[in-house]
This record gives structure tokens, sequence and C-alpha cells, in this order.
């Protein structure tokens, strides 16, 4: 009789420390799931960030390009000095 007590007592026990280390288990997996997640998010919003500083700093490159070829006359009309002074004459 007393063997079959000590035995009974050392299951429980054993359930205990099982069911304790368990649920440590799923608090850690828990917890290491959360900081997963938090670096994806973060991760994600890195990622974001970067792609529209991309798109801004393109669209800015694009801008600076049309106007320095404003400015450099690629798309100023011209007119040939003669013409403009009604001096060039058409021969056929």
């Amino acid at each position: 009789m007393i063997n079959s007590t000590c035995k009974g007592d050392t299951v429980l026990f054993h359930e205990s420390i099982s069911q304790e280390t368990l649920r440590r288990r799923q608090q850690a997996f828990r917890k290491t799931e959360e900081e997963i997640e938090a670096r994806l998010a973060e991760e994600e919003e890195e990622e974001e960030q970067r792609s529209e500083e991309q798109y801004s700093n393109k669209q800015q490159e694009n801008h600076t390009g049309n106007t320095s070829c404003r400015e450099s006359g690629m798309f100023r009309q011209t007119t040939h000095p003669h013409v403009a002074a009604g001096k060039l004459s058409v021969t056929s």
C-alpha cells in the first residue's frame, strides 16, 4: 500500500512538472512568436520607407533632369537671326 501511494505521488509530481514545463514552453513560444512578428513588421515598414524614398528620389531626378534640359536650351524655340530680322530671302 505504501508503494502504490508513493508511486501515485511520484506520478502526480511528474505530471505537475510536465504541465509546468509545457506552460513555460508555451509562454516562451508565444514570446518568440511576438518578437518575430514585431521584427517582420519593422522590416516591412523599413522596406516601405526605402521604396518611398527611391520613388521620391527618382521623381526628383526626373524633375531636375527636365528642368536642366529646359534651362540648357534643348526645349527652347530658336529663331534664325536673319529670319528674326526679316533679312532671309527665299530663292527658287
